[in-house]
């Protein structure tokens, strides 16, 4: 039974642990549970040179913290392994206008930064 780690991956030294332990056979990444873009790629540098796997999912988060995460996948998704992106729309107020999902998947938005317009 594959085991994926979610949030007990706080941060570099929590994967790099799991990692010398054998414990993980796959990341489950959440941006801001991690703080911040530069610590997610961190992990998901150290899972790939192990040979682990990483999918991008969310908190509740607004547009904003969902485009950011997004971004994050298409920078370090496995091909191949589902992301948990598409919540911002559970938000009756909202900063931007949530991404569409469309067959399934989230695209990222056009536009220089996040692509996003707030509102």
């Amino acid at each position: 039974m594959p085991i994926a780690l979610d949030e007990s991956i706080t941060d570099p030294a929590a994967a790099e642990l799991a990692l010398t332990q054998g414990a993980a056979d796959a990341f489950v990444l959440k941006l801001q549970r991690l703080g911040g873009l530069d610590r997610l790629l961190a992990v998901a540098r150290l899972g790939r040179a192990h040979g682990v796997p990483s999918v991008v999912t969310s908190t509740m988060e607004t547009t904003v913290g969902i485009t950011v995460g997004l971004h994050a996948a298409a920078l370090v998704q496995t091909p191949g392994l589902d992301s948990g992106l598409a919540t911002s729309s559970f938000f009756a107020d909202n900063l931007a206008e949530p991404a569409e999902v469309f067959d399934g998947c989230l695209s990222l938005p056009p536009g220089a930064g996040l692509g996003i317009a707030l509102a």
